[in-house]
């Protein structure tokens, strides 16, 4: 299972909408409200950090607006100390739903449909059972565009 960090977070909000989208199973569902609930809430810290950095790299106070000027060394300074903040490791724990029963659960509907990129985004924050990631023994039918779950 990779490890989660805070870029895991930031970079997973869409992928996360779009899952919950879905039709699942009651009982996941549930169990993915409750997480996705996790994850939101750091993802909100997440942006709460972002924005005082910006704040901090501009030289405004907290309840100023801020703007940075791309190219400026203040945005530079900025990139580089928020690219180290989401380098971080998050403290969420992986999702008590483990990938490959997530998969199956979405398998049941022709219709359900994740990309191959929602997939690698959402990876992280699941249990993945080894044999299925080295051997590719998911159950769900292959697709080009996007894996037809």
């Amino acid at each position: 299972m990779p490890d989660r960090r805070l870029l895991d977070v930031f970079a997973s909000a869409e992928a996360w909408e779009r899952l919950t989208r879905l039709k699942l199973p009651p009982v996941m569902a549930y169990r993915l409200l409750k997480y996705v609930k996790q994850v939101k809430a750091e993802y909100d810290l997440v942006k709460q950090q972002e924005g005082r950095l910006i704040r901090e790299h501009a030289g405004v106070g907290p309840n100023d607006a801020a703007r940075l000027a791309p190219g400026s060394p203040e945005y530079h300074a900025y990139v580089t100390a928020f690219s180290t903040f989401l380098e971080a490791p998050s403290d969420l724990p992986a999702c008590d739903v483990t990938f490959e029963a997530l998969l199956e659960a979405l398998g049941q509907e022709s219709r359900q449909v994740l990309s191959v990129q929602d997939l690698g985004t959402l990876e992280p924050f699941f249990t993945v059972a080894p044999s299925k990631v080295l051997t590719g023994g998911w159950t769900a039918a292959p697709s080009t565009t996007a894996v037809g779950l």
